[in-house]
């Protein structure tokens, strides 16, 4: 590595990722976020995000999204999601 060069650490481009509820993209950007929660470890690692939204269909969830980086072969994600209310017809 040539020293002019700035040392960046190869990370995982995460925004890539899309989930789809009952045919509707699940985007904070265009949702409503009722409650939302973002924690950085640094020491091991791990980026935590947990968020509580209302989708425009009327559907309520938490979804919870880990990335790491601690293992020493690559860069894993686990992303969940619970469904907490459905509208009614």
């Amino acid at each position: 590595y040539p020293e002019y060069f700035a040392k960046v650490l190869n990370a995982t481009y995460w925004s890539g990722l899309r989930i789809w509820i009952n045919s509707e993209l699940l985007d904070l950007a265009k949702i409503e976020v009722l409650a939302f929660h973002r924690e950085l470890d640094m020491h091991q690692g791990v980026l935590n995000r947990i968020c509580k939204v209302k989708m425009s269909n009327g559907i309520e969830l938490t979804s919870r999204a880990t990335a790491s980086t601690n293992s020493s072969t690559k860069n894993t994600a686990h992303y969940n999601t619970i469904l907490l209310r459905t509208p009614i017809a």
